[in-house]
């Protein structure tokens, strides 16, 4: 999905001036739910393609990936965190995890390791701009499904998130700021789109009033969505009485199934923060801002940015 950038200006009350971002963007396809992302559609119509020609196990290697039913590791690099917002921080983020899962019902699980190379890696930064404004996080992550050989199909998730840990004015971030953030960025691992809405999760961040979680309609876009691809799973365990055979798609060792693995999806989404007062970072006025690669969204911040 295309998506055009517009930086308006808002100004709430006396001193707080917040930046949001509006996306015009082309008409989704009818039946398309604008919450998520459109890629997503993409690998829905892979696993149903697949199940459609009766290779089985790649459809189910492309409904698994969107369902992520398998623990989705996440690494944290804390060494950019101040001691004085370690416990903030972590609690934030172990915090944003268990909201999701309540959100999902348990059908997805985050495992925090000790170890670099898990799908998620959460690392911060006290200053982080993103175009050339505050960014309070950006995430990029990819997607795909691989064909081993023989019939065999496995998939991929991996992701590396940055989360701010200081506002534009220098104070550190609180722990409701810090849970938007973390929050936001990992709805993206699930599927979700950046919105233009104040007071969702996956929408810009207000210094001064921070999301704590997923509202009922961002949790339901993903829950419908999920049950897209949970009903490719039905098909297959009423029909799929015995291992399928090779498909004949592939005979190399290991090979990159989906396109997504390469230079499509990856891409930057930065969380918008809006500050409550005023600073030097304050937008003047509306600023058309270039697309970044890969369609990435961004995020501004009179404040901060998304």
């Amino acid at each position: 999905m295309a998506l055009r950038l517009r930086t308006q200006l808002y100004v709430r009350g006396l001193l707080t001036l917040a930046s949001a971002t509006v996306f015009a963007a082309t008409a989704m396809p009818e039946g398309r739910d604008g919450r998520m992302q459109e890629r997503l559609y993409d690998h829905l119509a892979s696993a149903e393609k697949a199940y459609s020609y009766g290779h089985t196990r790649e459809a189910t290697a492309y409904a698994e990936m969107i369902l992520l039913r398998r623990a989705i590791t996440v690494y944290v690099d804390e060494k950019n965190v101040p001691w004085q917002s370690k416990d903030e921080a972590s609690k934030a983020l172990r915090d944003s995890m268990v909201n999701w899962e309540d959100a999902l019902k348990g059908e997805v699980k985050f495992r925090i390791v000790s170890y670099p190379g898990a799908d998620v890696t959460i690392k911060y930064a006290g200053e982080m701009r993103y175009d050339g404004k505050h960014a309070a996080g950006t995430a990029r992550w990819s997607r795909s499904v691989m064909s081993l050989g023989s019939g065999q199909y496995e998939y991929q998730v991996s992701a590396t998130i940055t989360l701010r840990t200081h506002t534009p004015q220098g104070s550190r971030m609180n722990y409701r700021q810090m849970l938007h953030t973390a929050g936001h960025e990992l709805g993206h691992v699930l599927g979700l789109e950046d919105s233009a809405r104040q007071g969702e999760l996956m929408g810009p961040l207000r210094l001064d009033r921070p999301v704590e979680r997923a509202t009922s309609n961002e949790r339901e876009s993903l829950l419908s969505f999920r049950e897209q691809a949970d009903l490719i799973l039905q098909k297959i365990a009423g029909t799929d009485k015995k291992p399928a055979g090779p498909t004949g798609e592939s005979k190399v060792a290991f090979q990159v199934v989906s396109f997504a693995a390469e230079t499509i999806e990856p891409r930057k989404n930065p969380i918008r923060v809006v500050s409550d007062r005023r600073g030097p970072d304050t937008l003047r006025g509306a600023v058309r801002n270039r697309k970044a690669p890969s369609r990435a969204s961004s995020a501004r911040i009179g404040g901060l940015a998304r």
